[in-house]
């Protein structure tokens, strides 16, 4: 008997240790043993996915919320003012640690690489080396305005032909919408573009696509049940798989690094990698033992720029497209602007941006209403041998940090009725644009994209340039898309969908 007494007592004592929150930890619903609030992520989801729990979780504790995915301590920002603060706060701007195993696995038994999941000394280097270089070799400015042009023409040439010589095919635009994404991004990277019929861009783009659909701002069941997913079987042949598109991806880059090694001339870099090689042989050359320049940050930097910009930007005018055929007379607002400012016989230019109040404003809005990436890349603090204070909190070191974008570009608070498609908002009594603070699709502060200029001026040109020449329409038997049926978990993207293109011109 008394051994069953101290046998109830020590599960009582467990239990109530494994529902302890972390002292002065933010508000949030009661911990559960072992699966923390998942129950609560199920129960509030309804089918919805993640992203409704969170808003609903936010609406009923406010706008900084504590809770725990598995074992994972997680927090969710949600309250513009304070996105804001944490942005900048040097403590809270590293990302999760994740599993050591698995960093030795993906980073080949270095430190982590590349820019967007690495954080500290190193990632402070390479995101100012690159934002300085990318800068230079004209990453969304006017001297790159050519290129896209190129890629714009080509891809209004391919609308055409999908449609046919009547037009009476409906198209999948967003079939078209991968190799223009890639092929601006990969002209700065490595000096070379893809005709859409070409094998390798087919590759590449569903090698991006195969990474992005693994990842969750979130945090995977890795993260939540670390030592019960390394005992179920099939997780270790799912990680593995994950490993090997990673592998198949930085072949791809690495084959171009070689090529680029045969022909380096440093004194006359024709783009990204040649500068970065071109940095590494003079680190080498200085005898400069501890460095962050090498291949492999490299390849990962490459890599990031790849799931950032393409997926982004990709998903981003796969929305605008869908939105143009759910809401007609935005549609028509939109040409009608295009016509009286650029005409009909020239393309768009990124000159015309300010003349083009209606149509930069309708592009807010749609950044506002798909919130591609609706819980940015996941914040955490910066040391891992520290707690950090926060608006009264604190903010445990292995804390996953959610900043709830999507949840704050539909506030009704900031928006009034978000709900709505109505690029009017982002328009003053003047006709200017006016971007309201709380608008932040490309996040805010130190871990802002750094390719946010770039992705600004693809989203323009494409826009403007289908705009002028096409009126997409439901096809004939057809019904209006679900522009809120998405998919995706890190990025978000609408179904795929067929639109009626009907020339204007």
């Amino acid at each position: 008997m008394f051994h069953l007494v101290l046998l109830t007592m020590a599960i009582g004592l467990l239990l109530y240790w494994l529902t302890q929150k972390p002292e002065n930890f933010p508000p949030g619903p009661p911990r559960w043993p072992i699966i923390g609030n998942i129950l609560e992520v199920l129960v509030f989801s309804n089918g919805k996915g993640k992203l409704e729990v969170f808003a609903t979780i936010s609406r009923l504790y406010g706008g900084i919320v504590g809770l725990y995915l598995g074992v994972q301590p997680t927090i969710i920002v949600s309250d513009y003012k304070l996105v804001k603060e944490l942005s900048i706060n040097d403590d809270l701007c590293g990302r999760p640690s994740g599993n050591k195993d698995i960093d030795k696995l993906m980073y080949k038994g270095k430190s982590r690489c590349g820019i967007i999941f690495n954080h500290g000394d190193d990632w402070r280097e390479q995101r100012r080396f690159s934002l300085r270089h990318m800068r230079e070799l004209g990453f969304g400015k006017m001297s790159l305005e050519g290129v896209i042009q190129e890629e714009v023409e080509d891809l209004l040439r391919q609308v055409t032909k999908k449609a046919g010589a009547d037009f009476e095919h409906p198209v999948e635009l967003s079939d078209l919408l991968g190799v223009a994404s890639i092929n601006v991004l990969w002209y700065v990277v490595a000096r070379e573009r893809y005709s859409h019929d070409d094998a390798r861009v087919a590759v590449l783009t569903n090698l991006i696509r195969s990474i992005a659909s693994r990842l969750d701002g979130a945090g995977s069941a890795y993260s939540h049940f670390p030592w019960i997913m390394a005992l179920l079987p099939g997780t270790a042949s799912k990680f593995q798989d994950y490993l090997d598109i990673r592998e198949r991806l930085q072949n791809f880059i690495l084959e171009r690094i070689k090529e680029h090694k045969k022909t380096l001339d440093k004194n006359n870099p024709r783009d990204f990698i040649d500068v970065y090689l071109a940095e590494m042989q003079e680190q080498q050359e200085r005898n400069k033992e501890k460095t962050s320049f090498h291949e492999l940050q490299l390849l990962e930097i490459i890599s990031d720029f790849f799931i950032a910009g393409f997926d982004t930007t990709f998903n981003s005018m796969a929305f605008a497209l869908i939105y143009m055929v759910c809401y007609p007379e935005v549609q028509k607002k939109s040409q009608k602007e295009i016509d009286t400012v650029v005409g009909g016989n020239r393309l768009p230019s990124l000159s015309d941006r300010s003349s083009l109040p209606y149509v930069e404003a309708t592009i807010e809005e749609i950044f506002r209403t798909s919130s591609v990436v609706p819980l940015a890349v996941p914040h955490a603090v910066l040391h891992a041998s520290k707690d950090v204070p926060f608006h009264g909190y604190t903010i445990p070191k292995n804390t996953r940090i959610l900043l709830n974008l999507a949840h704050m570009h539909s506030d009704p608070n900031l928006w009034g009725d978000p709900q709505n498609f109505r690029p009017e908002r982002f328009l003053s009594e003047e006709n200017k644009v006016k971007r309201p603070e709380y608008l932040m699709p490309f996040g805010i502060g130190k871990r802002q994209c750094l390719g946010e200029t770039l992705a600004r001026s693809n989203m323009f040109m494409f826009f403007t340039s289908i705009m002028q020449r096409f009126e997409l329409s439901v096809p004939s038997g057809g019904k209006l898309p679900d522009s809120k049926d998405v998919i995706g978990a890190f990025t978000l993207c609408p179904t795929p969908y067929q639109a009626k293109i009907t020339p204007r011109l």
